[in-house]
């Protein structure tokens, strides 16, 4: 998955409530929508409270490439290697 995405580097001792990757190469809207078709959640990141996209360029850029996993600490272990090898299928295909 390192090869498609990139992680938030985690501190140590830090429990997420989120897992959010930035993906450049495909829309987020194309991702969501075929992994919807997978029966897998997810969304978009939280829009920015500023429209200034100048001021706030690195807030955008994660809107705009953001893409929120689904994440709960009921989530087994199969189910999350599913939901990563489904996104590494979608990313490798692209936008076809």
């Amino acid at each position: 998955l390192y090869n498609y995405v990139t992680f938030q580097v985690i501190p140590e001792n830090y429990i997420p409530w989120m897992t959010v990757v930035l993906i450049s190469e495909i829309k987020i809207d194309e991702v969501i929508c075929k992994l919807k078709k997978l029966n897998i959640e997810c969304r978009r990141v939280f829009k920015p409270l500023s429209n200034n996209y100048i001021q706030y360029p690195n807030a955008w850029y994660i809107y705009n490439n953001g893409l929120c996993l689904p994440s709960s600490t009921l989530n087994t272990d199969k189910q999350i290697k599913y939901v990563c090898k489904q996104l590494i299928k979608i990313l490798k295909k692209g936008g076809e």
